[in-house]
């Protein structure tokens, strides 16, 4: 099988280090992950997030959108950094209940603002965090504040392309964190609430012009891990002629295992026994997971989630042949290139993680600006101008097609047969500074050990280290290196497949080249 050619997106780089053809030096955020600031409680000041608010609001020098993610916590902070920011004369749009957060990315494009989201995302219940919504336009600005030479697209629409502030830009924000006096009480920043029942009816309704919805019948269950993405698939069932059964489905601020991959064992022993497909969300519903397809027993169990992403893009594009496709793959990995072959001849890569991905977006719509939609890896349909331009995960869209593709078939798509092995390189006291230099100060001997073993197909830093390689015996491996952007630990993500090896032997080749990695790191 020949894999799409992939080229990587220069804008969307995680490292440090000079992009050439844009004139912009990549320079390390330290105190902002990868949507914005999120870490352990114990790492903040009790004021820490209303400066960082102030300052994002200042450097921009916007009105801003605020909303939480229904932690009982988040919700204090949101208030306290509202009323900062109105001392500081500005004036603050605030939903009037958590949300998840497609539905805080779309109260934005909606209003054509930015915003100050706090959620934890799918981190654990003693993590705080704030992930900072902006447009491409607000992108260039900051990219341009930053050094970086850039043309804005005279076709595009970049006001009504929305994502989350990406690391690379923050440095200059970072900056502006300082003390801020207050104004005048009469200067004093404006208040207007927003009806989040409203807003989320108005989601749904830009939902429902992109997924085939009346089509879709059968049997499914949703794992909503006690988040707000209940009231969602609430609208969703009323229209649905599907039958859909909520798990999980009312807010519980305090649930501890909100995060679906911490307790994958436990869901596999949950819905094994069931007949249904079983999809599951991430704490802010920023994610939707296949936990198994229709069929009674274990043998229904997915363990590999590149399968599902790739089966809701198979799933639209079937429906959509008439549309091109632009694609643009947030992780690389064999599963989802392998299935893209038949789709387009080059897939372009970017770091991993909305933030990249969304700078991805928009570099590719610099250089091509005919480009009207583009699909990729668990993003799907993201229209520019029309009805629902969200440059962000869509996880209740992503479920959707996936369930219109089990209207029709009882498994997945032909997928190859791979393996796939996660390892982690323990780095406790490194912060993600520290942690990304410590994997590309191994990049001679990483390319040293590959050479040695295997034919080097794609080598790619565009975040931490990312390779395709060939071995004697004709498999394909593709390995990812990069540190975690909120734990305290590097990731090696290593692929097999498209080979003559048997599954044993695959597993053979994950630990041992998981091994030499770890090793080579340190």
């Amino acid at each position: 099988m020949k894999l799409p050619q992939l080229e990587p997106l220069k804008l969307t780089t995680a490292n440090p280090g000079q992009v050439a053809e844009y004139h912009f030096q990549i320079k390390l955020a330290q105190l902002t992950g990868t949507n914005g600031p999120r870490d352990l409680f114990s790492a903040y000041t009790v004021d820490f997030f209303e400066k960082y608010a102030a300052a994002f609001a200042t450097t921009i020098d916007q009105e801003i959108v605020i909303g939480y993610d229904g932690s009982r916590y988040h919700q204090s902070i949101s208030v306290s950094a509202r009323e900062y920011l109105r001392r500081m004369g500005i004036s603050v749009k605030e939903l009037d209940g958590p949300v998840t957060v497609p539905e805080f990315m779309f109260t934005c494009h909606q209003l054509n603002l930015p915003g100050c989201f706090f959620g934890r995302s799918h981190s654990p219940q003693q993590y705080v965090g704030l992930k900072c919504v902006i447009n491409g336009e607000i992108a260039l600005d900051l990219l341009r504040k930053n050094g970086a030479e850039i043309d804005r697209p005279k076709n595009v629409p970049i006001k009504t392309l929305f994502g989350f502030l990406p690391r690379t830009l923050a440095p200059i924000i970072e900056v502006a964190i300082t003390e801020n006096k207050m104004i005048h009480p009469q200067k004093m920043g404006a208040r207007e609430k927003i009806a989040t029942k409203d807003m989320r009816e108005a989601f749904f309704a830009s939902l429902k012009k992109v997924t085939p919805l009346e089509k879709i019948e059968g049997n499914y269950i949703i794992d909503c891990r006690h988040s707000m993405a209940g009231e969602v698939w609430e609208l969703v069932k009323s229209e649905s002629k599907a039958e859909i059964t909520l798990h999980n489905k009312k807010l519980d601020p305090t649930a501890p295992d909100r995060d679906p991959r911490e307790i994958w064992d436990t869901l596999i022993e949950k819905y094994a026994p069931m007949a249904q497909a079983v999809f599951d969300h991430d704490a802010d519903a920023d994610r939707t997971f296949l936990v198994k397809t229709p069929g009674k027993g274990r043998e229904r169990i997915l363990m590999n989630q590149e399968k599902a992403f790739a089966t809701g893009l198979l799933a639209e594009a079937e429906m959509r042949k008439a549309d091109a496709y632009v694609l643009v793959q947030e992780r690389i990995n064999l599963i989802l290139l392998s299935s893209l072959a038949t789709l387009t001849e080059t897939v372009y890569a970017t770091a991993q993680g909305e933030p990249p991905f969304f700078l991805g977006v928009l570099e590719l719509l610099t250089k091509k600006q005919e480009i009207e939609r583009i699909s990729g890896a668990d993003y799907t349909d993201i229209f520019f101008g029309r009805e629902h331009p969200i440059c962000m995960k869509s996880p209740y869209q992503q479920a959707l097609w996936m369930m219109y593709w089990f209207t029709k078939n009882t498994d997945l798509p032909p997928f190859p047969e791979t393996n796939l092995l996660k390892t982690q390189i323990t780095m406790l006291t490194l912060n993600y500074p520290q942690r990304l230099e410590k994997v590309l100060q191994s990049s001679e001997a990483l390319l040293e050990y590959f050479k040695k073993n295997f034919e080097i197909r794609y080598y790619s830093k565009i975040d931490g280290q990312n390779l395709i390689v060939i071995d004697k015996k004709g498999n394909t491996i593709v390995t990812s290196i990069r540190p975690s952007g909120t734990g305290r630990y590097s990731k090696v993500i290593t692929e097999v497949g498209l080979g003559e090896a048997t599954e044993k032997e695959r597993i053979a080749i994950l630990k041992k080249v998981n091994a030499s990695i770890a090793k080579i790191i340190g």
